[in-house]
């Protein structure tokens, strides 16, 4: 989902189990788990917090929580039109479902009708070298075709760059979407904003 301006979410589910388990996670496009919605020996999770603007992807662990999880916020859920490719980056890049395996089959805009499978593991943000490359390009401010330029000799051109949510994305071809996370911002209701500035160590892990 894409939040606009600074969202309130709030997640909660249930299982029929009394057992600790994790439901539901959002994650950040940038690659740091914004929310976990975990029974902990209950039944139920709820939590609730406030997502600055950016790209987040509502994560239903399996097919028992994407029946019983609800995700409520007071702002639009506008739908982006994302690869599960670049979904899987920022899950591994979170420490989020690393070694499983996601599968879009609906509501992909650009590939309808499409089911694709993509393992979240440290493949699926493409080869060291090329994140090195992206992440000086980022850092740079470099253009699509100045980007290329590092890029190329690994294999990969990159078709456009897109700067917003204070990240730099790149598009590239073979397909592939690669995410560098230049800001992050973290608000705590009724406390403080945080502002973590990350300029090019891209296999940073963001902890608060």
């Amino acid at each position: 989902m894409e939040f606009k301006k600074h969202t309130a979410v709030t997640i909660q589910g249930w299982w029929s189990y009394q057992l600790p388990r994790a439901l539901a996670y959002v994650v950040s496009d940038k690659g740091f788990a914004a929310f976990e919605c975990s029974t902990g020996g209950g039944q139920q999770c709820v939590v609730s917090g406030t997502a600055s603007p950016g790209v987040y992807y509502i994560v239903f662990v399996d097919a028992w929580a994407a029946q019983t999880v609800r995700v409520e916020a007071d702002g639009p859920l506008v739908l982006a039109d994302v690869s599960p490719q670049r979904v899987a980056c920022a899950l591994w890049r979170a420490g989020v479902l690393r070694g499983q395996r996601i599968t879009y089959a609906f509501d992909w805009p650009s590939r309808p009708g499409a089911a694709v499978s993509q393992d979240i593991d440290e493949g699926s943000c493409g080869p060291p070298d090329l994140q090195e490359a992206l992440a000086f390009a980022a850092v740079a401010g470099l253009n699509a075709t100045e980007a290329s330029l590092l890029t190329r000799p690994l294999g990969y051109n990159v078709t456009s760059v897109e700067r917003r949510y204070g990240s730099a994305v790149f598009y590239l071809q073979p397909d592939l979407t690669y995410v560098v996370p230049l800001v992050l911002e973290v608000q705590w209701p009724n406390a403080c904003r945080l502002f973590l500035v990350n300029p090019s160590n891209v296999s940073v892990a963001w902890s608060v």
